[in-house]
């Protein structure tokens, strides 16, 4: 690495008459000599030794603050400057800025520089922007696998937000994974059942690169990971601490309080069906339970299963209703989010008509202490009048607030929001694409003197997001909740929506 050092140089001139040498008829100043020229830097004109002046004394534009010619930008000293990848003001060649002035690679930004993965277990960054990583694992036929990242992790959080892909030995693309659990956390997980024994490779890149969309690619020394590759030690097709099968062919859950469970089965028929009991129990606070069940996605481009289309359904054993209905298409998830009393259910999954040589398939339940707050009372917000005010939290720089809406034959609920100057809306709301019985559920806004800024209808199996609401005037809104109309077989009617201003 270079570095240049200029010098300064002073140049003044004197001027003097030698006198006689007897001090007698002293002759003056000659005629052509002057007043003496001292060089001024800064004065815009070249003079004495300097070799430039723009009339400033500042560096970094071609002309120092000591009037020397400046020779461009320099590897090392700190700046970015075009034409250099990079610029850590330092001398080491062994850190992410090589002397050069170019990002240092990790080495493993390909399949053929893949790192193999020590007892399933790498430590990562992506670094820079844009950054790819390739590990590699053994695996054979027919075992279950756990591959993860953990990044957010509460007491070490890094910035990224990892997405991973699996490929198999000839490269082709297994399974992929943005977030372990929607919405819940940005870390990453695929549940697999391998289909072939072999050398498989795991991708790990940021959000940003993974979604292709028009976004900055991000990454830093901060955005730090840990990836693990392990099997799964599965005897039964259910994965909890507390499980069984009953003489019926139904595996038990057990009692799930605040918490998590997971299961997994495999299809070896189009018309098998398999079922799953599980208890919510009563919550400390009282009052129903948040229970999400989420049947991860089929097909190729989720978790490698080549099952075409899969079928869940939650039934309260009380009275045998349907509490929540849902299918998972090829790359989709699909997910229950019913409000549950404190009892017993029974959960049903049922075979595609398409099983192909892989079907198998994945669940997750998350139980919830306590609903969201639904409503003031029964019918305390069906008007405008009696709209009911959200709460917002602020949620990484932006306020966000969480509703739950119960809606019944008719039915409709209001909402009221503050808008701060400079902030915009945006909102997701399910209702069907969550399981429950609500079709066509509308969601509108309205400003407090009726007039409609905006409404959305929700398509099927979709959640209705709205990225950009259109509301921009600062004031007070009204957020108008309504269905279309019911399915008769699922008794659920909820509605969740999460609404954020953004600044």
């Amino acid at each position: 690495m270079k570095r240049f050092t200029f010098l300064m140089i002073f140049a003044f001139g004197v001027a003097c008459a030698q006198p006689q040498a007897n001090g007698e008829n002293d002759a003056g100043p000659t005629e052509d000599s002057g007043p003496e020229v001292v060089a001024q830097c800064g004065d815009n004109r070249v003079e004495g030794d300097e070799e430039c002046d723009d009339g400033n004394r500042r560096n970094g534009d071609g002309c120092s603050a000591r009037c020397r010619t400046e020779q461009g930008p320099e590897c090392g000293d700190g700046v970015v400057d075009p034409g250099e990848e990079c610029d850590d003001g330092n001398d080491s060649n062994d850190d992410s800025c090589t002397n050069d002035c170019t990002l240092a690679s990790d080495g493993n930004d390909d399949m053929n520089s893949a790192t193999p993965m020590e007892n399933g277990r790498s430590e990562g960054v992506i670094n820079p922007a844009g950054d790819v990583d390739y590990y590699a694992f053994e695996g054979e036929e027919g075992a279950w696998m756990s591959i993860s990242t953990e990044a957010n992790q509460q007491d070490d959080p890094s910035k990224v937000d990892t997405a991973i892909t699996l490929y198999d030995a000839a490269g082709n693309q297994v399974a992929d994974n943005d977030d372990a659990v929607p919405r819940r956390n940005t870390d990453s997980e695929i549940l697999i059942k391998l289909p072939a024994t072999g050398t498989y490779y795991v991708k790990v890149q940021e959000f940003s690169t993974w979604t292709q969309q028009d976004m900055a690619d991000e990454g830093s020394p901060d955005y730090t990971y840990e990836l693990t590759a392990f099997p799964l030690n599965i005897e039964a097709e259910i994965v909890t601490e507390d499980s069984e099968a009953t003489e019926e062919g139904v595996a038990v859950l057990g009692t799930t309080d605040t918490g998590f469970g997971l299961g997994m089965g495999t299809f070896t028929a189009t018309d098998e069906e398999d079922h799953f009991e599980i208890t919510i129990p009563e919550a400390e606070e009282g009052g129903n339970r948040n229970v999400t069940f989420q049947l991860m996605p089929a097909g190729t481009d989720g978790y490698g299963s080549s099952a075409n289309t899969v079928d869940m359904w939650v039934m309260n054993k009380a009275d045998n209703s349907i509490v929540g209905r849902v299918s998972a298409a090829v790359g989709q998830d699909g997910e229950i989010s019913p409000s549950l009393a404190p009892g017993d259910y029974r959960l049903t999954v049922a075979a595609p008509e398409s099983l192909g040589d892989n079907a198998f398939y994945v669940f997750k339940i998350f139980v919830g202490s306590t609903d969201n707050d639904p409503e003031l009372d029964e019918a305390g917000n069906n008007t405008a009048a009696g709209a009911q005010a959200l709460e917002f939290q602020d949620n990484n720089g932006r306020r966000s607030a969480f509703l739950m809406s119960v809606l019944s034959e008719g039915d409709v609920d209001y909402y009221s929001f503050d808008l701060r100057q400079g902030e915009t809306a945006s909102f997701a709301c399910g209702s069907r694409s969550s399981g429950t019985g609500v079709i066509d559920l509308t969601v509108a806004i309205e400003d407090l003197d009726g007039n409609e800024q905006g409404s959305w209808t929700e398509l099927p199996n979709e959640m209705l997001y709205v990225r950009d609401a259109g509301v921009t005037q600062p004031g007070t809104y009204l957020l108008r909740i309504s269905a279309g109309s019911f399915d008769p077989e699922v008794t659920a009617r909820n509605v969740r929506c999460g609404l954020h201003m953004n600044p």
